[in-house]
C-alpha cells in the first residue's frame, strides 16, 4: 500500500507539470503513452492574466483560428513527433514563413542560418517584450511536447503582439513630439499607461487635421527614423521633411494612410465623421495598420530592382549579375564588393568574374525597413511561393524525386513574379541533382534542408537564394552597409567590359 500511495504521488505531481506517462496492455504489448497537457492558451491566461498584458486582444479565438488556417499548409507539410507536434526547427521555420509571406516582415531569432533550421529556441529572440511567464510557457510547451497546429497559432499572435507593442511606444513618442500626449496633471494615475491612452483626443477636420498630422509624422519616423530613437519636436519634423522630399513612394504611403484612416473612423453607414475627436484606439488601428500592410507598397519598389538586375544578367536565366555591370552607370545599385560578400550576395566561385547573385541581393538588410531592432521590413521571398505550392501538394517533410519533379514541373507562369522556362519540364541536369539529394538522404528528399534549398536556387535562380553555409547575422550590429569607391566601381566596370 506505501508503494501505491507513493505512486499515485507521484503521478498526482506529472499531472501537473503535464509530463506524466501511463502504461497500457495492448494486444500482451506494453505501450506507454504520454496525456495530453493542459491547454497552452489556458495557461497562457492563469499565468499572465487577460488584463495584465495590453496584447492579449491578439489571442482571442477568432484570430486564433485565422492564424491556424494560414499557418496550416507549412503545418502539415513539416516533421512532427509523436504527438503531431512540431519541435523548435520547425516553428522556426513555420513562424518565419508565416510573417516573411504575409507582411515582409524579417523577425529577429525566426531567420535560417545557410538554409537549415537549428535547434536554437524561436521564443527566445523575443526578450523582455513579452512577459517572461509566457515566454516561460512557451520554452517548456516547447522542449516538453511540441507545438500544435493550435498551439503554433498562439506563439504566432504573441509574436505579433511584441511588434504591436512598438507601434505603442512609437505612436506615444510621435505624440509626445508634436505635444499632443496628455501631461501627467491630466491623468488620475500617473503609473497606468491605459489613463493616458483615454486622455488621448485629436482633431481631424476637413481643412486641418491633428490625426493626419500624427499618422504621417508617424509613417515619416517609421520609414526614415533610426531604431528606437528619441523623437523630439524638430527631430519629427526632420523626419517628415524627409520623408516628403526623399521617399520616392511617399504618395503611396499617404494614401494607403488616408484609406487606413477612413475604414477605422466611418460610421455604419461607411460615411466619414469629420470634425469628432479621434480617439487612442483609433490611431493605434491606424497605424497598426500601416504596419501590416507597408511591405506591400515597398514590394513595387523591390520588383522594379528584380526587372533593373534582370535586364543586366549577364547570362539569361542565370540570376546572376556581373559585378561590374551592376556598378554600370544609372543602376543605382552601390553597395561594395566587401558588404555583398558578407551578406551572401556575391557569387565568387570564379574569382575573376564575381556575380550578384539576384535573390540573394533583394534579401539584403540595405533593401529593408527597420522600424526596430528585432524586425525589419524586407522583399518579399519570391521562393515562397514556390515552397507554398510543393508543401501544398505534398502535404509531408520528405517525397520521392518523381513526385517532386511532378509537382515542380506543373508550376506554371501564372505564379506570382515567376521567371521560369516556358515548357515547365525540368532539364536532366536538375533531374539528376534531385536524385543526388534523394540518394544522399536514403531515397528520400527531406524539402526543409539545405540540400533543396540550394536545389531550389538551381531550379530558380531569380526567385530563390543561395543558402550560404556562414552568413553574419542581418540584426548584427558588427556590419552595416558600405559604398563601393568610385575607383573600385570603375575597376569592376572595365573587367565586365573585358569579360
Amino acid at each position: 500500500m506505501q508503494f501505491i500511495g507513493r505512486c499515485a504521488t507521484v503521478v498526482a505531481l506529472l499531472m501537473q507539470t503535464g509530463s506524466c506517462s501511463r502504461t497500457k496492455m495492448r494486444g500482451g504489448v506494453t505501450t506507454t503513452t504520454t496525456p495530453e497537457p493542459k491547454a497552452l492558451l489556458k495557461l497562457v491566461e492563469e499565468a499572465v492574466g487577460r488584463d495584465a498584458w495590453g496584447d492579449m486582444d491578439h489571442l482571442e479565438e477568432k484570430k486564433l483560428q485565422d492564424l491556424e488556417i494560414e499557418l496550416n499548409v507549412t503545418f502539415k507539410a513539416l516533421p512532427k513527433n509523436d504527438r503531431g507536434a512540431l519541435e523548435a526547427p520547425s516553428v522556426r521555420y513555420a513562424l518565419h514563413r508565416h510573417f516573411i509571406q504575409r507582411y515582409g516582415w524579417m523577425v529577429r531569432g525566426l531567420e535560417t542560418s545557410g538554409g537549415a533550421w537549428d535547434a536554437e529556441s524561436p521564443v527566445a529572440a523575443m526578450g523582455d517584450r513579452v512577459p517572461e511567464k509566457m515566454r516561460k510557457l512557451f520554452e517548456e510547451r516547447m522542449d516538453a511536447h511540441g507545438l500544435t497546429l493550435h498551439e503554433l497559432a498562439v506563439v504566432a499572435a504573441a509574436t505579433e503582439a511584441m511588434v504591436e507593442q512598438d507601434v505603442e511606444t512609437r505612436l506615444e513618442a510621435v505624440l509626445k513630439a508634436l505635444k499632443l500626449f496628455p501631461n501627467a496633471s491630466e491623468v488620475a494615475n500617473v503609473n497606468d499607461k491605459n489613463d493616458f491612452h483615454d486622455k488621448v483626443s485629436v482633431s481631424d477636420g476637413q481643412k486641418r487635421s491633428q490625426a493626419h498630422d500624427v499618422i504621417t509624422h508617424y509613417a515619416a519616423s517609421f520609414i526614415m527614423g533610426d531604431t528606437n530613437e528619441e523623437l523630439s519636436e524638430s527631430r519629427i519634423k526632420q523626419l517628415k521633411n524627409s520623408f516628403i522630399k526623399s521617399y520616392p513612394r511617399q504618395r503611396q504611403v499617404i494614401e494607403m494612410l488616408e484609406r487606413e484612416k477612413k475604414k477605422v473612423l466611418q460610421d455604419e453607414s461607411g460615411k466619414m465623421k469629420h470634425g469628432e475627436p479621434v480617439t487612442w484606439d483609433q490611431l493605434f488601428a491606424i497605424v497598426s495598420n500601416f504596419g501590416h500592410h507597408i511591405g506591400d507598397i515597398e514590394e513595387t519598389e523591390c520588383q522594379a530592382m528584380k526587372q533593373t538586375l534582370l535586364g543586366l544578367e549577364h547570362r539569361n536565366g542565370s540570376g546572376r549579375v556581373r559585378l561590374g555591370d551592376f556598378y554600370v552607370q544609372g543602376s543605382g545599385f552601390s553597395e561594395s564588393p566587401a558588404y555583398l560578400r558578407a551578406r551572401g550576395a556575391l557569387d565568387e566561385s570564379n574569382p575573376a568574374d564575381p556575380k550578384v547573385l539576384i535573390p540573394n541581393y533583394l534579401a539584403n538588410p540595405s533593401n529593408c525597413l527597420n522600424p526596430a531592432g528585432y524586425y525589419s521590413v524586407c522583399c518579399f521571398d519570391q521562393c515562397e511561393h514556390l515552397m507554398d505550392k510543393i508543401e501544398k501538394e505534398l502535404e509531408a517533410p520528405v517525397g520521392t524525386p518523381e513526385k517532386i519533379a511532378s509537382i515542380v514541373s506543373s508550376i506554371d507562369a501564372s505564379t506570382p513574379h515567376f521567371t521560369w522556362q516556358e515548357n515547365n519540364t525540368l532539364p536532366p541536369t536538375l533531374v539528376n541533382l534531385l536524385n543526388d539529394v534523394a540518394r544522399h538522404h536514403g531515397g528520400s528528399v527531406p524539402i526543409h534542408g539545405r540540400l533543396f534549398a540550394q536545389w531550389m536556387h538551381q531550379a530558380f535562380p531569380r526567385e530563390c537564394s543561395f543558402p550560404h553555409v556562414e552568413l553574419v547575422s542581418r540584426f548584427s550590429e558588427d556590419l552595416t552597409v558600405s559604398f563601393v569607391q568610385e575607383s573600385e566601381r570603375k575597376e569592376w566596370k572595365g573587367r565586365a567590359r573585358l569579360a
